[in-house]
């Protein structure tokens, strides 16, 4: 059964317009090489350095990067 939820009016026509959602859509991917492309970031393995310097430079970013269910690391 498909849900329509109100979005916020288009910027020209100040009309507003619906996103459909059903048991097979996937918020955020219009294409099906958007699918495709986050499937295959499962196969991404980073570094120790790689993370060491994502993480410093999300901290110099003041970026959050630990989520609620983990543990901060002292």
């Amino acid at each position: 059964m498909a849900t329509a939820f109100p979005t916020s009016p288009n910027a020209d026509t100040k009309e507003y317009t619906s996103v459909i959602n059903t048991p097979d859509t996937i918020i955020g991917a219009t294409k099906v090489h958007h699918v495709e492309d986050a499937a295959d970031a499962i196969n991404i393995e980073l570094t120790d350095d790689e993370i060491k310097t994502m993480e410093e430079l999300a901290d110099k970013a003041n970026i959050n990067t630990i989520r609620v269910w983990e543990k901060e690391m002292k």
